[in-house]
């Protein structure tokens, strides 16, 4: 949680998280919750095969929750080459619930480029970004789909295929 802090410039790149993430509240893959206007986030070259569960008040993917304690708030946010293979569930039938972001309060910019996820696992969340089978995930498609939005330049920006998923 990244909560009280003004101004915050937050850079996820070649990052994965895997396992069960778990919370009442502004619960992500990636990041739970930003709560500060004029901060940017951007997550590059990730993914997330982490099962979201959500008690209330936003679950994503990748980002649960951004906020501001207030009436204003002013992100930036950029998800790039990604892809997010799990289930987001709520408890909470009002709750919301993304593939990539789980809840957006303000005015805030974000951009999705490139970005990816599950349509058979994505849970009650709603669908942000193309979705693609676990068999396309797992037969190179996606991998494939990260590569070709890439200036592959440098080969440690490139994707390789892993045996369910791109790594």
């Amino acid at each position: 949680q990244y909560n009280g802090i003004k101004d915050l410039s937050l850079t996820i790149n070649n990052s994965y998280t895997t396992g069960l993430v778990e919370g009442p509240w502004g619960i992500g893959g990636l990041l739970g919750f930003a709560n500060e206007n004029n901060t940017t986030i951007n997550i590059t070259n990730a993914y997330s095969v982490a099962n979201v569960n959500g008690l209330q008040g936003g679950s994503g993917g990748f980002i649960g929750r951004l906020n501001h304690n207030g009436d204003k708030s002013n992100m930036t946010v950029t998800v790039s080459r990604a892809f997010y293979k799990g289930t987001v569930s709520r408890t909470q039938d009002w709750d919301c619930s993304g593939t990539i972001l789980g809840q957006s309060a303000g005015t805030n910019n974000i951009t999705y480029n490139n970005v990816y996820y599950d349509s058979d696992l994505k849970g009650n969340a709603v669908p942000q970004g193309p979705g693609y089978t676990t068999e396309q995930f797992a037969d190179g498609t996606v991998t494939k789909e990260l590569n070709d939005a890439a200036d592959l330049a440098n080969d440690s920006q490139k994707w390789i295929q892993g045996s369910e998923y791109p790594r």
